[in-house]
């Protein structure tokens, strides 16, 4: 996801878990056992990396609809600007 959107002139640098290296475990879940430990870890894993997806989707969205509303600004000025120079050349 974040690769894409950078490829794509956005930057996409938020999220919960922006940076899978720098954050483990949030400690051992109610067993422990190592296998409740592992199994808390890739839970909280897989829900973190999940949100921060979204938070980048939804990051990624905005970004695109700001640049396609100012684009949409753009041509109405140019439009308006087009029909006022128009109107000054009819008798």
């Amino acid at each position: 996801m974040r690769a894409r959107a950078q490829s794509l002139g956005f930057t996409c640098e938020t999220g919960i878990f922006a940076r899978p290296g720098a954050r483990g475990g949030d400690g051992p879940s109610d067993s422990s056992s190592a296998a409740g430990f592992l199994y808390g870890v890739v839970f909280w894993l897989a829900v973190l990396t999940n949100l921060t997806a979204l938070q980048r989707i939804r990051e990624v969205w905005l970004q695109g609809r700001a640049q396609r509303l100012e684009r949409q600004r753009e041509a109405a000025a140019r439009s308006k600007l087009f029909y006022s120079a128009f109107a000054q050349r009819l008798p």
